[in-house]
């Protein structure tokens, strides 16, 4: 299996902020874990399968941080 590229710094910081922007109780760490995960997804998934996982995991976890906090 290949092993996906190094994200970029500024894209990983803008995404994790981005998610802590939509879930403001969701701590950077685990932000950051989420983000560094979607990254590898884009790089080892075609992209349909991608976008499936992104939606099923990260959208639906997002939405119930947000309605839990």
């Amino acid at each position: 299996m290949p092993k996906p590229p190094p994200p970029d710094p500024g894209w990983l910081r803008s995404f994790t902020l981005h998610l802590v922007e939509l879930a403001p109780k969701l701590d950077v760490v685990t932000a950051m874990t989420f983000a560094r995960h979607a990254f590898d997804a884009m790089f080892l998934l075609p992209p349909n399968e991608a976008a499936e996982i992104w939606d099923e995991t990260m959208t639906c976890r997002i939405v119930s941080w947000r309605s839990l906090h």
